[in-house]
């Protein structure tokens, strides 16, 4: 496995470890999408971090300079949810991309 792939995994782990006022910030915001997005009905931690884990990296670097709620991460959100929503709507793997399709 490549150095790269190792720090977007670590990325992705520690991003739920964390606890902070911002974290949760992001997780409401990722809550909000979702449900308008009629992902899930009733989120829990479970789902949102199914769902944080089938990002393309490509969103996962750019939202960890921004943050995920910065109106551009929010766009590639909204799009990788259209471009899979029913995978997304029934939980099943997707296989994770580095780069956000247009």
């Amino acid at each position: 496995m490549s150095y790269k792939n190792n720090n977007l995994k670590k990325i992705r782990k520690s991003y739920w470890g964390k606890n902070n006022k911002n974290i949760q910030e992001e997780k409401n915001h990722l809550k909000k999408i979702l449900i308008e997005n009629k992902i899930f009905k009733n989120i829990s931690e479970k789902d949102l971090e199914y769902f944080f884990d089938t990002l393309p990296s490509e969103i996962i670097i750019k939202a960890f300079g921004l943050g995920l709620n910065h109106p551009s991460i929010t766009v590639l959100l909204i799009k990788h949810i259209q471009k899979n929503k029913e995978d997304l709507v029934n939980k099943k793997p997707l296989n994770i991309k580095y780069r956000a399709e247009p």
